[in-house]
């Protein structure tokens, strides 16, 4: 027996091709086996066995699982695996090819001290588990030496030879992809039954399908505990997400560990309402909606509502409350009937100064299920810095507002300019709030429109008013004026 095929068949008794693979549809696991390696004689070229084709290995999951798939028809194969193996074939995918002292190494170097090569792997269900072939050229013989699929996956990596499996058991034991490549956000009734890899969505778009409400909370937070494979910024999930939200689900998102500051900063944002409409009542009765408001963090950790001040009329008839509304369903969450400290006035536009306009309100009782927002210390924000603005719907919608981003293009201690990347209304949006992507908290409060830019109120503006606020005079004595009682 020449020697390769004796050194090979020794790395047997150490387990090296002892026993089988598991696949995610199959849990039981097949009898060690090793049969000796067959031999026959070289051809020119070694194609891979009729009916195999190939395949790449997308990452390796926490359960631990290799996930294969096949670009071409998109579909994908679920292998389990133990943990050391696991950690091989992770460390094989690393651009050091690191772990280099792994039984893995081993096999490599040893084909290649006896000037032997390794042409590629085939991978096939074996009945009850999948099993692998190692197909090795030495010299004018072609040797096939029966693996682990696990194995094989691991020493073909650490040579860069391809990887084969069975075309017939991709369709019976894998998953196919049911849609299409995506270019634009995708809606979750194009359900997904099994894992959408990198290819299908760019990591800009499965931001989208993440953070835009289109998987719900807890699907999210699954997600987030659930096997990842990290490609690229991307990631796929290997959970049965179809199954438990009923076919809402859109199985894609992006890598925890790759995801943008901005997109981290929405993911958190957007697990509560973050905007409201203010309903105005004065002491009449007399109701009317303006404005957009949102709740904030005070210096002291209290929670305030907050909202411009220049659309409250000081001269008209006394306020007796402010409640702010859900967007969607205009349910009370929240009713304020005092002030935090006096409320500031109307800003000027020549010269621009826009500090003054705020209104600090406090909640009769603290809101629940909402977003607070956590207001920017610094001076300004950068010129250049990206934002997002949460740009309340003007009909009825089931989320109520939609995320716009945008770009600071002037900071001054007195105003801010933002772009917007997109055109939107800004009827009933005063007082909505421009928030950072970079720290998540809130730069500024709308005031108006000038020459195609947002102008804001500074953060740093609210955050001063609210250290020297003094008192909680009630909104009927600090907005309009009194009723006159009559004379007798």
């Amino acid at each position: 027996m020449p020697a390769l095929v004796a050194v090979l068949s020794s790395l047997a008794l150490f387990g090296f091709s002892c026993g089988s693979d598991q696949t995610s549809s199959n849990p039981a696991s097949a009898p060690p086996v090793t049969p000796p390696p067959s031999e026959e004689s070289a051809a020119a070229s070694i194609e891979p066995t009729e009916g195999f084709v190939p395949v790449e290995v997308e990452g390796v999951t926490t359960t631990p699982a290799v996930v294969l798939s096949h670009a071409q028809s998109g579909r994908y194969l679920t292998i389990h695996l133990d943990a050391n193996v696991a950690k091989a074939i992770a460390a094989a995918l690393t651009p050091d090819k690191s772990n280099s002292g792994s039984p893995h190494q081993l096999v490599r170097s040893i084909i290649h001290a006896l000037d032997a090569e390794l042409v590629h792997a085939e991978i096939r269900w074996g009945g009850r588990a999948f099993v692998a072939t190692l197909v090795l050229r030495d010299g004018d013989r072609v040797h096939r030496i029966r693996s682990r699929s696990s194995d094989a996956i691991a020493v073909a990596l650490r040579a860069g030879v391809d990887i084969y499996v069975a075309d017939a058991d991709l369709d019976s034991e894998g998953t196919r992809l049911n849609a299409t490549p995506a270019t634009t956000l995708p809606a979750c009734d194009q359900l997904l039954t099994g894992v959408m890899g990198c290819a299908q969505l760019s990591p800009n778009v499965a931001e989208q399908v993440l953070l835009r409400g289109q998987i719900e909370s807890w699907i999210k937070q699954m997600v987030a505990k659930g096997p990842l494979i990290a490609r690229d910024g991307c990631i796929i999930t290997v959970l049965d997400l179809a199954r438990r939200a009923g076919g809402q689900a859109c199985m894609a998102s992006v890598d925890p560990s790759q995801i943008s500051d901005a997109a981290r900063v929405l993911a958190r944002l957007d697990e509560h309402p973050v905007v409201f409409q203010p309903r105005l009542v004065q002491v009449s009765g007399n109701a009317a909606l303006a404005g957009t408001g949102f709740f904030a963090r005070a210096p002291d950790q209290s929670v305030v509502a907050i909202t411009s001040a220049h659309f409250f009329d000081f001269d008209g008839e006394a306020l007796a409350e402010a409640v702010w509304l859900d967007v969607s369903s205009r349910r009370p969450v929240a009713t304020m009937t005092r002030s935090r400290g006096r409320p500031g006035r109307a800003g000027s536009t020549d010269p621009m100064d826009l500090r003054s306009d705020y209104m600090l309100l406090i909640p009769d009782e603290a809101p629940t299920s909402v977003s607070v927002l956590t207001l920017d210390v610094r001076d300004t924000p950068e010129v250049g810095e990206r934002i997002w603005f949460p740009s309340k719907s003007l009909e009825p919608s089931e989320r109520g507002f939609s995320w716009m981003s945008g770009e600071v293009k002037e900071a001054a201690p007195t105003h801010l300019l933002i772009a917007l990347d997109d055109e939107t209304r800004l009827q009933s949006k005063s007082g909505s709030p421009a928030i950072s992507q970079v720290t998540g908290a809130v730069v500024g409060i709308l005031y108006g429109n000038q020459d195609g830019l947002l102008m804001f109120t500074p953060a740093h503006a609210i955050v001063e008013a609210l250290a020297r606020a003094e008192g909680r005079p009630a909104l009927r004595d600090v907005v309009g004026k009194p009723q006159r009682r009559p004379r007798r």
